[in-house]
């Protein structure tokens, strides 16, 4: 293997490493059943919302005849704001969808501490879909393999019974691992990590109940690093890694398939346009700097050619990122633009000589 096809496989190798850690991938299974439940909650109770709307469009309508020119607009966007928020929250009451949100954050802020077992030889994949149901989060490093869930609680009356209920599913997925990574079923260690309502005050040590180890999640790092490092070869942990990455893979193709790509917060679908937008400012700055030296306009060409092959050689590198394939885009289209300016420039300017 030459150096260059070696540096290209390490890039590889390292992005895979990320995009199976990342918080797109941790509460992907909850946000699909958010989006379902929100869909069903509009669809059981589509007149109800028809009905509103149609009050709203009423009541902005007499709004429009009976009240002063300078307030309409104030008044009207305040009722459209109201109305919505309305229909928000009774959807996430009546629906079930702020359980599921909350089992969102926890598992988001499981994953963000676990990502930083990287730097110390671990492996962190996040979203291993079982039969219709997935595992949050799988570890797998020196100190051993762990199949661990995230349980979030705004309130928790009884700890000690509401491990009792969670322990069997993690005892299955554990075992579930296992298969996947090609392990022992005393292999993989079952791990429930518990967020909220003031758990780490109630339960300030791990626990175990049915041999599943139960630890708050303010106390979970602590936990990880209590355990014994190097016990375990790095060979077989990276075979254990691959094992489960091809599994992985075998199954986001599926899923993808029948449900499509995976919910995405909407926060990170405006940070993908934000980076866009930098992508491009920053393109028509480096070409605006070569296009002026002599002879001027020339250079820029060239040198949009080179972003655009770098460009692509990036977007087949980093298939599976969506920010990268949304930011080369916005390269790509900037440089094409550019050049093609220049070259009709230089055209028209040949005619007219």
């Amino acid at each position: 293997m030459s150096l260059l096809e070696s540096a290209r496989a390490s890039v590889i190798q390292h992005q895979r490493a990320r995009e199976l850690s990342s918080d797109q991938r941790a509460g992907a299974w909850s946000r699909r059943e958010v989006r379902k439940s929100r869909r069903a909650w509009l669809r059981t109770n589509w007149h109800a919302v028809a009905v509103l709307a149609a009050g709203v469009g009423i009541f902005c309508g007499l709004i429009q005849i009976v009240r002063p020119a300078f307030v309409r607009p104030y008044l009207v966007g305040a009722v459209l704001a109201s109305a919505v928020w309305m229909v928000h929250y009774v959807m996430m009451l009546a629906g079930g969808v702020a359980r599921r949100l909350v089992g969102i954050f926890g598992e988001t802020w499981t994953s963000d501490e676990l990502g930083g077992l990287r730097r110390q030889g671990w492996h962190v994949v996040n979203h291993v879909m079982l039969e219709h149901r997935d595992v949050d989060h799988v570890l797998l490093g020196p100190g051993g393999f762990y199949s661990i869930e995230t349980k979030f609680r705004s309130e928790w009356e009884d700890v000690r019974r509401a491990a009792a209920e969670f322990a069997p599913r993690a005892y299955e997925d554990a075992y579930a691992v296992a298969g996947r990574i090609h392990r022992p079923r005393a292999h993989v260690h079952p791990l429930v990590v518990l967020w909220g309502g003031g758990i780490g005050s109630i339960e300030s040590a791990p626990f175990i109940v049915g041999r599943v180890t139960f630890c708050a999640g303010e106390f979970r790092h602590d936990y990880l690093a209590s355990v014994p490092s190097e016990m375990i070869p790095e060979t077989e942990v990276q075979a254990a890694f691959d094992a489960l990455d091809g599994y992985v893979r075998k199954r986001d193709v599926r899923e993808i398939a029948l449900e499509g790509d995976f919910p995405r917060e909407s926060v990170h679908a405006v940070n993908d346009v934000l980076f866009s937008f930098a992508a491009a400012i920053g393109t028509l700055l480096v070409l605006s700097l070569f296009m002026q030296l002599s002879p001027t306009g020339l250079w820029g060409v060239p040198a949009a050619a080179a972003i655009v092959a770098g460009s692509a050689w990036l977007r087949r590198t980093l298939q599976s990122s969506s920010r990268a394939q949304r930011m080369t885009a916005a390269l790509m289209t900037v440089a094409l633009f550019v050049a093609g300016l220049m070259l009709a420039a230089w055209a028209i300017d040949v005619v007219r000589r």
